[in-house]
């Protein structure tokens, strides 16, 4: 009796006892697999934190180079139309000393303006007008039938009606005798007594500029952007063709307006909506005292192209 009752009670012990190994075990198999799914998701974790990281590493690195070819392009630019307001402001001069002396000398005033011109290679030619917008001096001045006539030129109306000071640059137009698109650059001369006396203008060919942003490698997908402060296009490499590949086309991003409207002079933006189709950011700068902006662009494909190995 005694034995069977002790056989009764030693037998659940020992039951508990086979069973506890296997609640060990897999307890341990839980506690293992959290174990390496919290590493993985940790290391998952840190993995994507760095791709995170260097992905922004390769944009910042696109806007310094972006930013320091603008830079650069910008100074270039300056000093190009400097070059040519030069040579405006000396045949400024000469029209206004032959006033003082009683009259311009149509000879004197052509010889003077065809030295000046064989030192600006980048120009379609120096022409002056009179007070009524008639182009009597320079290259190309005879039409059929008389005189080249300017009057109805927004730099010739600037000068005439709104009585613009200083240098003025006009929108880009299309040279018939070249066939050539120009930007005008243009300077009033004036009589001993202040009255308006015509205007000097040069023609700075577009794709002298052009020549200027090739030397900027921005990837076979960037783009290099000259605009007139109306957004109007003068000048964009490489080409785009059609519409929006010709100068005064002045379509743009929402991107690109609102950075016009802002005011700020230097910036950079991200847009999608690009003439091309293509996705990328630019560095951007408004010309100091020039109605001109400058965007340099490189895409996000091949500027990211590094990164999405690293990724893989």
């Amino acid at each position: 009796m005694v034995c069977y009752f002790v056989a009764n009670i030693t037998r659940p012990a020992e039951a508990l006892q086979q069973r506890m190994p296997q609640r060990q075990i897999g307890n341990l198999r839980v506690w293992t697999a959290t174990a390496i799914v919290f590493a993985n998701l940790l290391a998952w974790l840190v993995g994507a934190s760095a791709l995170l990281e260097s992905r922004e590493h390769y944009r910042a690195r696109v806007e310094i180079v972006t930013a320091n070819y603008a830079e650069i392009l910008e100074a270039r630019i300056l000093e190009k139309i400097r070059v040519i307001d030069d040579a405006l402001l000396r045949l400024q001069w000469e029209a206004e000393r032959e006033l003082r002396q009683g009259g311009i000398e149509g000879g004197d005033l052509d010889a003077f303006i065809e030295r000046q011109t064989t030192q600006l290679p980048e120009v379609l030619g120096l022409r002056a007008t009179d007070a009524e917008g008639t182009a009597r001096w320079g290259k190309d001045v005879k039409a059929a039938g008389g005189f080249l006539d300017l009057s109805g030129r927004e730099h010739f109306q600037a000068f005439a009606t709104g009585g613009h000071e200083g240098l003025y640059i006009a929108k880009p137009f299309l040279d018939k005798s070249t066939q050539q698109w120009a930007l005008a650059l243009a300077r009033a001369y004036r009589h001993p007594d202040g009255r308006f006396a015509g205007m000097v203008g040069a023609g700075l060919r577009v794709s002298s500029l052009t020549a200027m942003m090739q030397n900027f490698d921005v990837g076979r997908a960037g783009s290099v952007v000259l605009r007139h402060a109306d957004t109007g296009l003068i000048a964009r490499y490489p080409p785009v063709p059609g519409e929006a590949g010709l100068p005064g086309h002045s379509k743009v991003s929402a991107e690109f307006k609102a950075l016009i409207e802002s005011g700020k002079p230097v910036a950079h933006f991200h847009t999608l909506n690009t003439p091309d189709g293509i996705e990328r950011i630019y560095a951007f700068r408004r010309l100091p005292a020039l109605p001109m902006t400058l965007a340099v662009g490189m895409a996000r494909d091949e500027y990211l192209a590094p990164w999405h190995a690293e990724a893989l």
